[in-house]
């Protein structure tokens, strides 16, 4: 990625960040600053691999214990970015609609603080998912520098996606944060003790999820060079 690219990108999340705090003030709510907060962490595995790559150029791409530091701090903090996706939860219908069940007529409320803070919602998942999209991409990309066979690629890239949506499940569900990843013992037990149907489809919705928005923007990317 280059520098100026960078930089740009940089400074567009902190303004969202920022801007968040904002809204805050407008909505009386809370979840504002969570977005941008969210928002903040989706961002931290871009910067990461940014500085993977940089590190790993002044070794000609091999691993020292530096590099191998800072993957597994991007393999932990990845989830964060498409985490975002499940803030839709948060969206609340009877803020928008009123439906009377005695005349069996709905009018459309004119509540602009939840239509903000719908707008806000739904710019966090695209910076979030835009994020994920696009340090997957650079992680490929660094990945092929070390010339492995293409399955192999292929297996790592899937591990990174399962380990993703599994981290997903463990931060919407168990609540836990990607700084608590080393309490290893306590979450596995807690993924153990839930462990059914939900969460085997959550995981594989998700990681379904995670690739089609990676060859989405791939597509986009291609479609948008043919164009050029």
């Amino acid at each position: 990625m280059g520098k100026i690219l960078f930089n740009k990108l940089s400074y567009t999340y902190l303004a969202f960040c920022i801007i968040s705090i904002g809204i805050v003030f407008i909505t009386g709510n809370l979840l504002n600053f969570m977005m941008g907060f969210n928002v903040g962490l989706a961002y931290i595995p871009v910067l990461l691999i940014g500085i993977i790559n940089y590190s790993l150029k002044q070794t000609d791409y091999k691993l020292d214990w530096k590099s191998m530091i800072l993957v597994v701090l991007f393999i932990l903090f990845f989830p964060n970015s498409f985490y975002v996706i499940t803030d839709l939860i948060h969206l609340d219908k009877s803020l928008f609609i009123n439906y009377n069940v005695y005349t069996d007529t709905v009018s459309y409320l004119h509540n602009f603080k939840a239509y903000l803070g719908m707008f806000h919602i739904a710019f966090t998942l695209l910076f979030g998912v835009y994020a994920g999209v696009l340090s997957m991409d650079l992680f490929i990309k660094v990945l092929k520098k070390f010339n492995y066979k293409e399955l192999t690629n292929q297996i790592i890239i899937f591990l990174l996606v399962f380990s993703s949506s599994v981290a997903i499940y463990i931060g919407r569900f168990l609540r836990f944060f990607s700084w608590e990843a080393f309490n290893i013992m306590k979450i596995l037990r807690e993924l153990i003790n839930r462990f059914g149907l939900f969460m085997f489809l959550f995981i594989v919705m998700f990681i379904i999820v995670q690739y089609l928005c990676y060859y989405l923007y791939k597509g986009i990317l291609k479609v948008a060079k043919n164009n050029s």
